[in-house]
């Protein structure tokens, strides 16, 4: 319990703390079929490998696009972090209907991923 206690103190307080899978799961339920990657404390959303937005402070957040700012025209905006990109923060609860269709009309208009390389250095040692 101790450390329960210690995170609500923490977020009253206003520091800022990782994501909940709670949180994770409420959107998870609102949007079946999407992936997401844990990255340092948050969640990273995807759908057809591109990127879409993430769970930041347990706040759902997109980015912006043509349509997403068009169909969310009344979200406020937020920023996921100090120093991150403004995006559209959808408030709770979420509207699956509404949301899967920002999400998939998004994603038609986001390029798509590009092919990962092998991970280390880029640099190719010298043939002899």
């Amino acid at each position: 319990m101790p450390v329960l206690r210690q995170m609500v103190h923490r977020r009253t307080l206003g520091l800022k703390m990782p994501s909940t899978p709670e949180a994770l799961e409420r959107v998870m339920s609102a949007l079946p079929g999407i992936t997401c990657r844990r990255m340092m404390g948050e969640y990273l959303l995807y759908m057809d490998g591109k990127l879409f937005g993430g769970i930041y402070d347990d706040r759902l957040l997109l980015k912006i696009t043509k349509v997403s700012a068009t169909i969310l025209k009344d979200c406020p905006s937020a920023f996921p972090y100090d120093g991150g990109g403004e995006m559209i923060l959808v408030p709770e609860p979420y509207d699956p209907v509404l949301l899967r269709e920002v999400v998939e009309e998004m994603c038609e208009s986001l390029p798509a991923p590009k092919a990962r390389g092998t991970r280390g250095c880029d640099v190719k040692p010298k043939s002899k």
